[in-house]
């Protein structure tokens, strides 16, 4: 059986046994193919799979060695999104006493991380953290905000029963 990677590819210059970026490439718009029939495939996948590859295309003459470690440094061109990276501040002190609005401040802080939002998830609205942690950053903060969104009614409805009932009883 023949290694279709780098030890007999002509258009890679990393030497022979060693992967490049190229042969990671390659590799990943085959296995979209395979996913990219409607019937036994997963579509969406299929095109996850040919974005990345298609993202990698730059950096076509590197081992993928030197790739992986430039990334996880921030360089490479490729955005350093990962959660120590984000991590900036700390979370306030006594999440459940915070105003709306600086709730909304934490919210809308990209500084903050999933497992912060997560404990102002449980600390503040009682939510599951485990279920939270589950997540994606994105569905988290989908949650908090809805969970912001029902506090906030449920405060003016309850100032509406109250004055109701102030009218009635005077």
């Amino acid at each position: 059986m023949t290694n279709k990677f780098s030890s007999d590819n002509q258009d890679s210059p990393t030497p022979a046994g060693v992967l490049s970026v190229n042969d990671l490439e390659r590799y990943l718009v085959r296995l979209a193919g395979l996913h990219a029939d409607p019937e036994t495939g997963n579509l969406k996948l299929s095109e996850g799979l040919r974005e990345i590859a298609k993202a990698m295309r730059p950096y076509r003459r590197l081992p993928i060695t030197e790739l992986a470690s430039s990334l996880g440094k921030g360089k490479g061109g490729a955005p350093c999104d990962s959660q120590s990276a984000r991590r900036k501040v700390a979370l306030p002190p006594d999440l459940r006493n915070l105003s709306w609005d600086q709730v909304r401040n934490v919210l809308d802080d990209d500084r903050y991380i999933k497992a912060q939002l997560a404990e102002l998830g449980f600390s503040r609205f009682g939510l599951s953290r485990s279920r939270l942690e589950r997540l994606g950053r994105r569905e988290v903060l989908e949650t908090l905000y809805a969970a912001l969104d029902r506090e906030v009614s449920l405060d003016i409805i309850a100032r509406s029963a109250e004055e109701a009932g102030a009218r009635r009883s005077s």
